[in-house]
């Protein structure tokens, strides 16, 4: 069956009015081609025309290019041609994303859409050619990439490029670009294995010539851009470890890119790569510490990019500025900051992130000088301009957050000025400056919260990782100063917060995915819309950041963004009140208070739990009635309990091993357990072990009280004899987890607690063991969350 093109919703009447008035123009320049417009005598010179017409004005004049579009659409109309309709119509999508007008993308892929499906349905689809039915899959990949719905994306870049999990090369360049997208969009989930599959993948495809190369981007610019892409990819999977050959790897790769670009220098369609390049090898060179390396590579940035436009002056201005702070020359870091912030006030896109970056480094100039007022001062004008506003506040208030503000650089902000009071307070001792920072570490806590509900992208996801605990320590250091100069309880609350947000706030976040799934029973239509509108507003906030308060488009992207932002609260609202497990558990984000604690809570039951810092260690005790915070240094700690640890894999035989060992482990009792006698349980009463760091794989029922042996002369006194203990890794997630039910019930569980006190069982000799005095209440626990079946006593027998 053939189409007829002429029925499609984008017809000829749309192209009268515009033929009227263009017509002349159309045939001067189908003239300049070498083409007569009126006699083309088969399909496939229309296309070479098309796509003469394209390498003319792609870049560089939209509006030409859909002008001189409408009229090729109309020839093709007049011609029956299906095949050259839909491959003007595409091009039409590639001018409309090149540009970023996104609702005309829409519109374009729309009708594409509708003619693929037509002939589809038909089963005359090769008419079309299976190339131009990818591209239009591969375009609305771009549109929902633009939409910030990057599961829809990637689920068409992968149609583009594979048939039944199977490679297809029908055009080497287009599935090369797939391939990019899609080991882009990895990056940004974090999946850096499958990145670098993809970046292989890429590479084995990239064609050596294409009819679309040109001048600047052929064959050694993409061999460039994917080595740019990989080194991208092993740089962030480094980020923990810091291995530094690793980083010597990235160094030798960014390198060969920069030999395939030789002589592209001057060109303008390659800055950006260049720049890009220059910024990873300076980011890699200060991975192995050699500053001056990464200086030297910025400056070759900067001189590159005066061709270039302010904002990428700008990023390695602040770049090389900040690189001057590490060392310490101020100067320097002023000299360059000052040209960042000139360049941000001339009003260019995305200018008030500028000016911000501008003032929040100075304030990192008056930080190492010692000036903290000043310091402050300028915190509190880059916090103004992320926010977007107007209204001056002053250094002990924090601006509202905008709609717009990209909240990780908020974040950060409030993190450097939270410890500028801190180092304020400690430099002058003045009690205001340490509360005003404990403020702002409570506000970085509850930003790191609202951070992670939103849509993260793998960038995100590191930056958080890179400050969520030093911020939580930092603040339980000032909270716990301010605890031993008041002895206000307020401040031993504020401290336990601190501790419980840093070990629970990822966990119970993970807790919160699983048993989203798990237990509330939501249809995955729904978890994937919240997942698709967090994409979108994560999109237009990103993009709005680039433009100036002038631009055309910013309305348009701001009306975006509003959209988005209702569609998500519409869709809390629904999940709240149709799924309100769901709800809690993925958007209540609370810790539990020492009152909450202690009244659940057993007479005979104490709870131990550990931060564990890197100068010092933080003890809380609680009982069902006293609260106490200790505080230690932690820098014999590792040794000793690696001491302990490898003598317990390796028990001691000899005595003066052993006689050794019970020393080392008398002296961890004393670190960990003795400074909180006064809250100790009874004999035979509980212990819960909240440990951290590497407090988390020692046995603490190893311990013991004295390195003596008891009066027998046969066993030393261990934990083990006095109490029973217990281990969790939060008391938050430990409430977390009693709360959890399950949407449908289940007799997968079976529990029993059983007691051999009386009947014939208990004629057998036990004498050797002790009570299982917890176990009823462990069973009863796991009955909760997993519900089932459960038996007590002789009925368990």
């Amino acid at each position: 069956m053939i189409f007829n093109v002429k029925s499609v919703k984008c017809g000829y009447d749309i192209y009268k009015k515009s033929v009227q008035y263009g017509l002349f123009v159309f045939l001067i320049f189908i003239s300049s081609l070498g083409v007569n417009a009126q006699d083309y005598s088969d399909e496939n010179t229309f296309i070479d025309d098309v796509n003469a017409m394209m390498d003319r004005h792609y870049f560089e004049n939209p509006d030409s290019a859909l002008y001189y579009l409408n009229f090729f659409l109309k020839e093709a109309y007049e011609n029956d041609w299906e095949r050259g309709y839909l491959f003007a119509l595409i091009n039409k999508a590639y001018v409309a994303e090149h540009h970023f007008m996104i609702d005309s993308l829409n519109s374009y892929l729309d009708e594409a859409d509708s003619i693929v499906y037509h002939y589809q349905n038909a089963g005359d689809s090769t008419i079309l050619g299976n190339e131009l039915v990818r591209e239009v899959s591969y375009m609305r990949g771009m549109y929902y990439y633009y939409q910030g719905d990057f599961s829809n994306a990637l689920g068409n870049f992968k149609q583009t490029v594979f048939d039944n999990g199977v490679l297809v090369i029908s055009d080497s360049l287009q599935t090369f670009n797939s391939l990019v997208n899609i080991c882009q969009l990895s990056i940004m989930d974090g999946d850096y294995q499958n990145a670098l599959q993809y970046v292989v993948m890429a590479r084995h495809v990239l064609p050596g010539f294409n009819p679309s190369y040109n001048s600047v981007r052929d064959h050694s610019y993409q061999l460039a851009f994917i080595e740019s892409v990989q080194a991208k990819i092993l740089y962030h999977q480094n980020t923990i470890l810091q291995e530094a050959e690793v980083y010597h790897d990235v160094i030798t790769i960014l390198k060969n890119s920069l030999t395939k670009l030789n002589g592209k220098e001057n060109t303008p369609g390659a800055h950006n790569l260049y720049l890009k390049i220059y910024t990873q090898l300076a980011d890699a060179y200060m991975g192995l510490g050699s500053y001056e390396r990464a200086l030297s590579a910025l400056e070759k940035g900067l001189k590159l990019s005066k061709q270039a436009d302010p904002e990428q002056q700008m990023k390695l201005l602040f770049e090389t500025a900040s690189i001057y702070l590490k060392m310490n020359n101020t100067d320097a870091a002023l000299k360059y900051i000052e040209k960042g912030q000139l360049l941000a006030g001339k009003g260019v896109d995305g200018g008030n992130r500028f000016k911000a970056r501008a003032s929040y480094e100075k304030g990192n100039v008056f930080m190492l000088q010692k000036k903290w007022e000043k310091a402050l001062t300028a915190y509190q004008d880059a916090l103004q301009y992320l926010a977007g506003s107007t209204e001056s506040v002053g250094i002990y208030e924090t601006p509202q957050i905008g709609t717009e503000t990209l909240e990780s650089e908020f974040l950060k902000v409030i993190l450097l000025k939270a410890d500028s009071f801190y180092d304020w307070y400690v430099n002058e001792g003045e009690p205001k400056y340490l509360l005003a920072s404990i403020e702002s570490y409570e506000q970085a806590v509850r930003l790191i919260d609202h951070i992670r509900m939103g849509f993260q992208s793998a960038e995100s996801k590191q930056f958080l990782a890179s400050v969520t605990l030093s911020t939580f320590e930092r603040g339980l250091q000032a909270t716990f100063e301010a605890y031993e100069i008041t002895s206000d309880p307020l401040y031993l609350e504020k401290a336990f917060y601190f501790s419980e947000k840093s070990r629970a706030s990822q966990l119970i976040e993970a807790v919160r995915d699983m048993s989203s799934k798990l237990f509330a029973g939501v249809p995955d239509a729904l978890i994937h819309e919240e997942n698709q509108l967090k994409g979108r507003i994560y999109y237009w906030q990103q993009s709005l950041l680039e433009l100036s308060n002038e631009s055309a488009v910013r309305k348009e992207r701001q009306h975006q963004l509003l959209q988005a932002r209702e569609r998500y609260h519409a869709l809390i609202e629904t999940l709240e009140a149709m799924y309100p497990e769901y709800h809690r558990l993925k958007y209540k984000s609370s810790t539990l208070s020492t009152d909450q604690l202690q009244n659940g809570l057993e007479p005979d039951e104490t709870v131990i739990e550990y931060f564990y810092g890197d100068n010092d260690l933080y003890v809380f005790g609680i009982s069902r009635d006293k609260s106490i915070l200790r505080k230690m240094s932690n820098k014999t700690l590792d040794q000793q309990l690696l001491v302990a640890l490898n003598e317990l894999k390796n028990p001691p035989t000899a005595d003066s091993a052993y006689q050794h060992y019970l020393k080392v482990s008398h002296g961890l009792y004393q670190t960990l357990i003795e400074p909180l006698k006064e809250v100790l349980p009874a004999l035979g009463g509980r212990l819960l072990l909240i440990s951290d760091g590497l407090l988390g794989y020692f046995p603490f029922e190893t311990l013991v009280e004295s390195e003596n042996v008891d009066k027998e002369g046969t066993q030393p006194v261990m934990l083990l004899n006095k109490y029973s203990v217990g281990y969790d890794y939060s008391v938050s997630l430990m409430k977390e987890k009693e709360n959890m039910t399950r949407s449908k019930g289940s007799n997968d569980y079976m529990g029993f607690a059983p007691e051999y006190s009386e009947g014939l069982l208990a004629m057998n000799d036990r004498s050797f063991l002790s009570k299982l005095k917890f176990n009823d209440q462990e069973v009863k626990q796991a009955y909760a969350y997993f519900g089932g079946k459960i038996f007590f006593k002789s009925v368990s027998h």
